[in-house]
């Protein structure tokens, strides 16, 4: 548990001050004592950091994927009233030029909230042709099937299908823009993930989530601090 690293950080903190005291001059000679402590007084701050900024970027990110998927809605509702209404969607090719059709379909689904069977249509939409839209309104739709589902272990099943289709998008090559709405993505989806009540006996699972979380968000720092391309 992260509470017993950090009691047991602050009383190494205590006993090195206590050594310290007694051994001043060996302190001084040992050079390597003085990067070490240089080190991990690096690495705590940087952690610092990663955890105050954390909800602030998943807010952000949050807030930029609500305000694209609502352009997107308004979007498509004024295509659906230039054709005709009642239109049911039985198909969508997924090959070629009908990539636009894919789309169009998975907009249709996500806006009637048939949230699922979005899902289900994206997901059938190979990795190296699935773009920013498909992506958010797959993300969205499994936000809105997970706020929905009826017990911990539905929940558990749902952040792990999510996980899985983000995983497999972000193996593929992607600009920079594109993998940094990938690498958002899957933070949330493993902030949302840490956040179910797992049992007693879970916590190493527990905490295997969060030090993805952290590497997501290392990585996710790297890809925005890089050279733009």
């Amino acid at each position: 548990m992260m509470e017993v690293r950090l009691e047991r950080l602050c009383n190494l903190a205590s006993e090195l001050s206590t050594l310290h005291e007694s051994r001043r001059s060996t302190f001084a000679r040992c050079s390597q004592a003085s990067s070490t402590v240089d080190d991990i007084i690096a690495k705590m701050e940087f952690l610092k950091e990663v955890v105050l900024q954390e909800e602030d970027v998943l807010n952000r990110a949050a807030s930029r994927r609500m305000s694209a998927l609502r352009k997107r809605s308004i979007f498509t509702k004024k295509s659906s009233n230039a054709s005709s209404s009642g239109t049911v969607i039985t198909h969508a090719t997924i090959n070629g030029d009908a990539q636009f059709d894919v789309k169009q379909a998975a907009s249709r689904l996500y806006d009637v909230e048939n949230y699922s069977k979005c899902v289900r249509l994206i997901e059938k939409v190979p990795p190296a042709e699935t773009d920013r839209d498909l992506l958010l309104l797959c993300h969205g739709s499994y936000k809105h099937m997970l706020s929905d589902a009826a017990n911990t272990r539905e929940a558990s099943k749902l952040c792990e299908w999510w996980r899985a289709f983000v995983e497999k998008l972000e193996s593929e090559k992607a600009c920079q823009h594109f993998r940094l709405e990938i690498l958002e993505c899957l933070a949330e989806c493993l902030w949302e993930t840490s956040r179910l009540p797992l049992p007693l006996d879970s916590s190493t699972a527990r905490e295997r989530i969060m030090d993805d979380l952290m590497i997501t968000k290392i990585e996710l720092y790297q890809v925005s601090a890089g050279p733009i391309h």
